[in-house]
């Protein structure tokens, strides 16, 4: 036994130096440099950076209010449940310039699940509502998107972030670089106005750290 243990972590360890390194470059912003996205976590806290940019996400501890409530009856549950989580990401430019988008996670679930039955009613919705104000304007996020009461948006999606149909910045997410690891990289529009790779970078870095919340299990 102990030997097909040893083939089969040999097996693996030669699939992963067999495969070559993935050479990650631009699709659009190709005069732009490379930079590697580095994330890291502490006393409750996580840090992405990169190309200068800081961003410090806190997430508070997940909340729940209500929850199945079991029946004798077809071995069933009504189901009432609502979770939430409350984030803060504070965005940081090289040039020291801040920016704070505060938004909320919820999960609520409501119906029955009657199991011996085979039926289900229990209906889901999953949202995020937030805001971000910066010079003036509040945007809200919603659907990876940074939209003011104007309808001017800042929009992540296709690997990049887009602002009045121009690319701020490009990205691309776990690279294979060799042995077990991965690495993201991001290219910033060097042409972009200082204030909107701030939002841009916000929000990649909003989606970079999103975590969804489960409900109604």
């Amino acid at each position: 036994m102990k030997q097909l243990a040893y083939l089969g972590a040999a097996i693996i360890l030669t699939g992963c130096a067999s495969r070559p390194p993935m050479n990650v470059q631009a699709t659009y912003l190709t005069d732009s440099p490379r930079h590697t996205i580095v994330e890291s976590a502490s006393n409750g806290a996580s840090q992405i950076k990169y190309a200068g940019y800081v961003a410090t996400v806190d997430k508070d501890t997940e909340r729940a209010l209500g929850g199945a409530i079991l029946a004798d009856i077809f071995d069933s549950s009504a189901i009432a449940e609502e979770r939430t989580q409350n984030v803060s990401l504070r965005q940081v430019d090289p040039m020291g310039e801040a920016v704070t988008l505060n938004y909320q996670t919820l999960c609520s679930a409501s119906g029955f699940r009657l199991s011996d039955l085979g039926l289900d009613t229990v209906d889901v919705d999953k949202n995020v509502k937030g805001t971000l104000k910066y010079q003036g304007t509040t945007w809200q996020i919603a659907d990876n998107t940074l939209r003011d009461v104007l309808g001017n948006e800042y929009k992540i999606g296709g690997a990049t972030v887009t602002h009045d149909g121009e690319i701020l910045l490009e990205y691309f997410l776990d690279a294979y670089v060799g042995g077990f690891s991965s690495e993201s990289y991001v290219w910033l529009n060097q042409t972009s106005d200082q204030a909107d790779l701030l939002l841009a970078t916000t929000l990649l870095n909003y989606t970079l750290s999103f975590e969804p919340i489960e409900c109604g299990e």
